[in-house]
């Protein structure tokens, strides 16, 4: 394979371009593609988190977020639009991952113990 070659003058004209954009504004946003935001970078969209009790399909419930030790570590308010999920007796917390769309966070999966 050859290599590529620049003219001097060319060379100069990139170096410039390339200095140029690496000392560019630094108070310009970032290009964004689309992507989910993650924590620190524009808000969280995906938590784990424990439940209590039934969880009616069609119904919000207040669930408790893993990993989160200061308080509030509650999600307000989860919305079911799944199944009616009924733990055993003996269940105390059940798991569940939930998502955030805009302003309102959504189940996505749930394990009843």
């Amino acid at each position: 394979m050859a290599g590529v070659q620049f003219t001097g003058e060319a060379a100069k004209r990139i170096a410039n371009v390339v200095r140029t954009v690496e000392a560019g504004p630094r108070g310009v946003q970032p290009v964004d593609w689309g992507m989910p935001r993650l924590e620190g970078v524009g808000g969280i969209v995906f938590r784990m988190a424990t439940f209590t009790g039934h969880w009616e399909k069609d119904s919000l419930k207040l669930v408790t977020l893993v990993n989160k030790t200061t308080t509030p570590n509650s999600a307000v308010f989860a919305f079911n639009t799944f199944a009616n999920l009924t733990p055993s007796t003996s269940c105390t917390d059940s798991s569940c991952a939930i998502a955030r769309d805009g302003t309102q966070w959504y189940l996505i999966a749930a394990e009843c113990c």
